[in-house]
């Protein structure tokens, strides 16, 4: 986990969450608009440092644990992997999202870019392919769903293994409804909830 200040890092630890680095030394220009390019700051320094990473939201529910076919998916075309929400504001939605280190490049150049208004969804609009929401290598296949209204739990299939949600107090109700799309739902629910605790 990386933390944007001290202060975020010791609310977290103090959680139970383990900090592996606190990004305190960011560019000026960054802790001039920490609230939009502070998140995408981090990100290219997992970049360096991993060469790849999955961002995952405060508001994302673990349905199942991230196994073998997930990292193979996240791999697949070589590009990021974003959420497509109907009718969203930004043609991307950076609630979870996978990144490549071959894409290291294009993020670094996003800080760049003249958006309309200082928001990450935008600096990665800037450096997608015009036709990005016509390709599918760029967006989660049902691995990832967003859930904003309870009558769309619906979403949520054998293949899902993150919801990014508008409510946490769905969670619970979330992963029963996960656990019940396969056989081995109650093992895969046990698995998950083991996992965050």
């Amino acid at each position: 986990m990386y933390a944007a200040d001290q202060e975020s890092a010791d609310i977290l630890e103090g959680q139970g969450v383990h900090v592996h680095r606190v990004l305190a030394d960011a560019p000026a220009e960054i802790h001039r608009d920490a609230a939009h390019k502070m998140k995408h700051w981090m990100c290219l320094q997992a970049l360096d440092e991993f060469g790849g990473y999955l961002w995952l939201d405060w508001d994302t529910v673990l349905l199942r644990g991230l196994d073998e076919a997930f990292w193979e998916w996240c791999n697949t075309g070589g590009t990021p992997k974003f959420l497509g929400i109907p009718n969203y504001w930004a043609t991307v939605n950076c609630g979870v999202y996978f990144c490549p280190g071959s894409w290291r490049d294009r993020l670094a150049r996003s800080f760049s870019s003249q958006v309309r208004e200082p928001n990450d969804e935008l600096l990665w609009r800037s450096v997608l392919p015009a036709d990005v929401v016509e390709r599918p290598e760029f967006w989660w296949n049902g691995q990832v769903e967003n859930i904003w209204t309870e009558s769309e739990f619906d979403r949520i299939g054998p293949s899902t293994y993150l919801a990014h949600v508008r409510s946490l107090d769905w969670a619970a109700a979330i992963r029963e409804t996960s656990a019940t799309q396969t056989k081995d739902g109650a093992a895969r629910l046990d698995r998950a909830v083991g996992f965050l605790q």
